[in-house]
């Protein structure tokens, strides 16, 4: 994050890249969490609905992160495309 931090892009772009690896992390924060928790389930330590519950979070992640990232494609394109005009 630092790096996207020094970049020179608009501070925009910093934002949602900075949100894509957030999500991304949470995702696979969620991904680990699910695994514990059928850890715990298979044990009868845990309520099985909570399963469904992070397995809804971690697909949201999932969504927003891979839209996110298709946002960032096209702020770049449209970085690149105007920096092109200019020059």
């Amino acid at each position: 994050m630092s790096r996207i931090l020094r970049t020179s892009k608009p501070l925009s772009f910093k934002i949602i890249s900075i949100l894509t690896y957030s999500f991304s992390f949470m995702y696979y924060l969620s991904d680990n969490l699910l695994w514990l928790i059928s850890v715990l389930i298979a044990s009868k330590a845990v309520d099985p609905t909570l399963e469904g519950k992070i397995k809804d979070r971690k697909n949201l992640f999932s969504l927003l992160r891979i839209v996110f990232y298709l946002v960032i494609l096209v702020y770049s394109m449209v970085l690149r495309t105007s920096k092109n005009r200019r020059f």
